[in-house]
């Protein structure tokens, strides 16, 4: 497990996390500092950006949406939750 410093105080790995929006973010015991988001490990269930953003990913199955998500996938920036979720999309359809 990755450390994590509160830059306020010096206390390392004394965090209480909250949760704030989709986000689960520490904040330190200490002094109450904010520390930073923390990675969470939920798939990704809506389309964040493009022609389809907003939808839900299990809901994109027609060919041309399946075309789409094919195509995106392939690309070298792509990043790699939302990839992991459209590929295990793109084996059950």
């Amino acid at each position: 497990m990755q450390e994590v410093t509160c830059k306020q105080c010096g206390l390392v790995n004394e965090y209480e996390i909250r949760q704030s929006g989709p986000h689960q973010t520490a904040y330190c015991k200490g002094c109450g500092n904010y520390i930073k988001h923390l990675p969470n490990n939920n798939p990704i269930l809506i389309m964040p950006f493009g022609q389809f953003k907003g939808r839900e990913i299990k809901t994109l199955i027609a060919d041309s949406e399946l075309r789409y998500l094919e195509w995106l996938v392939l690309k070298p920036d792509m990043k790699p939750k939302l990839k992991e979720t459209i590929q295990q999309h793109l084996k059950r359809c």
